[in-house]
């Protein structure tokens, strides 16, 4: 069955381009997989010179290629020009990385304590 993850990135649209010029100049299974990774996504959205994508229950492992380069391409950016939020299924799980909080989505990490009032 595997371990699933629930995956948010959101970086700036000059990040996005040179993204896609980058996975460009790949091999064609590298490209192919990171292209794929981008598919999936459950949401992907588009506004005020931000993109954002969301998997939710991905399996997303740092050993497959497309998301080792996808990590890899984001470790390389400035803090500000990204924000990547991957939360698995163990409660102490979370990755939170980058600055980009003041994004047009409204993606962000958050922790409550919810219940019913009855």
């Amino acid at each position: 069955m595997g371990y699933s993850s629930r995956v948010g990135i959101c970086i700036s649209q000059d990040t996005a381009i040179q993204l896609e010029a980058i996975i460009r100049l790949l091999c064609q299974p590298l490209q192919e997989e990171v292209s794929s990774l981008f598919e999936d996504a459950d949401v992907k959205k588009q506004d005020d010179g931000c993109r954002a994508w969301y998997w939710d229950g991905f399996k997303w492992y740092s050993s497959d290629f497309g998301v080792a380069f996808l990590e890899g391409y984001l470790d390389d950016l400035e803090w500000d020009q990204y924000l990547y939020i991957r939360v698995g299924e163990e409660l102490d799980d979370v990755d939170y990385r980058g600055g980009l909080w003041d994004n047009p989505f409204g993606m962000c990490l958050t922790r409550a304590i919810e219940f019913n009032e009855d």
